[in-house]
């Protein structure tokens, strides 16, 4: 919305929230006539009936997106205003064309007094009010003197809300809010905050604290928020009443993704209201994202002030005769490094690190499987010959592992839930035994995926916790953080195919091609890749857009693979490799674009960084 003397901020408003009363002249006539309805139902003054929220729409016909049964519309695109209406504490919303043609959905008012959403606007109305009375003090102008622009939702990339004061440091957490833009005396003046009553001027001081309210009552929770606790229940194997509700967000989420977008999908660009849940159980933190009636799943979330560590293993003297390599916890900014499990041969860890599975070499034909967690508390999963790969879920909850029982016996695929006492064997449909070689493990928020190579080349399947079905003839090198999408590599002639793949879609969209794709690593809550690509000269580090943009970050010369790992936090990486003088581990800093070196780790084996 702007102001006749302000047409030039047209291009900063993405979405609109204001509380206006159409008295002032400077809304949209399709408003003002909703507005204007609404007064007539209620018999009230249009002075009392405030704009919460309008957004231009194309109705895909003449019924605005509210048809009547029985009705016929004309199947014409009709442009037109999706408007949200205040007035005596409930909540209207309209549809209308550019004219003057205006729809009530729904009978009433959809929410009442009281509800989230209006202590939401209410915020919002108290924040531009604040904000106001600062720039009239600082101005020493009468506050009817200052008109309100523009009011535009952002994500901050952190707390300092877009205005950082030199040598502070911010909380790194990306934060929903506003910029505010004021009109006093020809100028323009910018306020941002969140959406919790914290305001910051431009110079970054705080204007007002941030608002706090009585902690909710849980006796009467939203069904959103008992449907995620139901959810988070059922993947935990857990009674709801072990979860508690750490906090309920209104948000607008930007499209229809709800904040979880899939890389190649498309979605419905229009405001969508709903909630962002955080749950606690079992020591850790879980987010779900709602709108719409639909609740999702959003994964883990690591502290604000996590700390990142790697883990690498360290060589040691054979003082047990069958275990070469203590597991280490090493400080990425010094390199000083601190045993956390002695005497081992392989690990797996969580992104968080608080648990652990490691084999270790009991004598020359005999391995155990071992699961250790933040208490140090040791618990010996299984035994066999050998262990392939293994791989453990995000929450720790479940394992996946490839074992050999015996000399004679070929590789086994096992899952075991953590809190059970033996593990499952998986079988793969249409593979004989001692025909294949078990490869990849990948997690995702939805189950497990699984490659193997065969004769004719990769075959991967997909386990939903019941069945096994296969996928296709490619590896699985990855999953986006968050979502249902696996990262999938597959041959096209002389060049690998790096690719996204839904299970029950299949694949939506190429990330990049190159003639030798090593190795793949997703950061959490990014929509970029990292990739190793040696295209026939020394492995590259590239960063890679869901879009397919790419960027070099820099080279290993004198190495022929290497293998890249990402921190879920914190933007740090480990690139492992080996040349003429040992395996090398290089831990990157990805902060500011760039791949900075940080320390490197000259210890045997594939490094990984964990969130503490």
């Amino acid at each position: 919305m702007t102001h006749p003397k302000r047409a030039g901020l047209a291009a900063l408003v993405t979405m609109l929230a204001l509380s206006i009363a159409c008295a002032q002249g400077n809304l949209p006539q399709p408003v003002q006539a909703a507005i204007s309805d609404l007064a007539q139902r209620l018999e009230m003054d249009p002075e009392g009936i405030a704009v919460a929220r309008m957004e231009e729409v194309t109705w895909p016909d003449a019924s605005l997106g509210a048809p009547e049964p029985g009705q016929m519309y004309a199947q014409v695109q009709t442009p037109g205003y999706r408007v949200v209406l205040h007035a005596q504490g409930q909540r209207y919303e309209y549809h209308t064309d550019m004219g003057t043609r205006v729809t009530l959905v729904g009978d009433g008012p959809q929410t009442g007094p009281g509800s989230p959403e209006q202590e939401e606007i209410m915020t919002r109305l108290g924040m531009i009010a604040q904000a106001r009375r600062h720039l009239s003090r600082e101005l020493g102008v009468d506050e009817s003197a200052i008109f309100l622009a523009a009011v535009e939702q952002v994500t901050w990339p952190d707390l300092s809300l877009g205005f950082p004061r030199p040598g502070e440091a911010y909380i790194q957490q990306r934060t929903q809010g506003y910029r505010l833009v004021f009109e006093a005396a020809g100028e323009l003046h910018e306020y941002h905050t969140d959406r919790a009553g914290l305001i910051r001027a431009r110079d970054g001081s705080v204007v007002t604290e941030r608002i706090t309210s009585a902690p909710p009552d849980t006796s009467a929770r939203p069904a959103v928020v008992q449907d995620a606790m139901a959810d988070l229940a059922s993947r935990l194997g857990i009674a709801a009443t072990q979860i508690s509700v750490a906090s309920v967000e209104d948000v607008d989420w930007p499209n229809a993704a709800l904040g979880l977008p899939e890389p190649g999908m498309m979605y419905t660009q229009a405001i969508v209201p709903g909630q962002r849940i955080i749950l606690e159980a079992l020591g850790r933190t879980y987010a779900y994202h709602s709108g719409r009636h639909a609740v999702r799943y959003a994964g883990i979330v690591y502290p604000e002030d996590a700390t990142v560590s790697v883990y690498a293993l360290q060589r040691t003297e054979p003082a047990d005769g069958n275990n070469f390599f203590h597991l280490q916890k090493v400080d990425p900014q010094t390199g000083e490094g601190e045993v956390i499990v002695p005497f081992i041969s392989d690990f797996a860890t969580t992104p968080d690190g608080r648990d652990i599975v490691v084999a270790s070499r009991a004598s020359r034909s005999h391995h155990l499987l071992v699961a250790t967690n933040p208490g140090g508390e040791k618990v010996q999963l299984d035994s066999a010959f050998d262990f392939g790969e293994m791989a453990l879920s995000d929450d720790g909850r479940r394992l996946a592992y490839w074992a050999r029982p015996g000399l004679q016996q070929e590789h086994r695929l096992y899952v075991r839930y953590m809190a059970e006492d033996s593990a499952r064997e998986i079988a793969l449909p249409g593979l004989d035994s001692g025909r294949y070689t078990g490869r990849g493990l990948v997690w995702n928020r939805d189950g497990l995926a699984i490659s193997v190579e065969t004769a004719d080349g990769p075959r991967s399947f997909w386990w939903d916790g019941e069945t096994v079905r296969p996928l296709g003839d490619f590896s699985v090198v990855g999953a986006i953080p968050r979502a249902s999408t696996l990262v999938i590599l597959r041959a096209e002639g002389n060049r690998d195919v790096l690719a996204a793949f839904m299970p029950g879609e299949g694949e939506t969209t190429i990330f990049t091609e190159a003639r030798d794709l090593q190795s793949v690593a997703v950061p959490a809550g990014e929509q970029y890749l990292l990739a190793i690509a040696g295209d026939g000269g020394a492995p590259e580090l590239r960063r890679i857009t869901w879009g397919g943009a790419t960027e070099s970050l820099g080279s290993i010369v004198g190495a022929e693979r290497a293998v890249v790992n990402v921190s879920p936090v914190g933007e740090i990486a480990a690139v492992s490799y080996e040349k003429e003088e040992g395996f090398l581990s290089d831990v990157l800093s990805l902060s500011g674009g760039t791949a900075q070196l940080l320390t490197t780790i000259n210890e045997p084996g594939v490094a990984v960084p964990v969130a503490n």
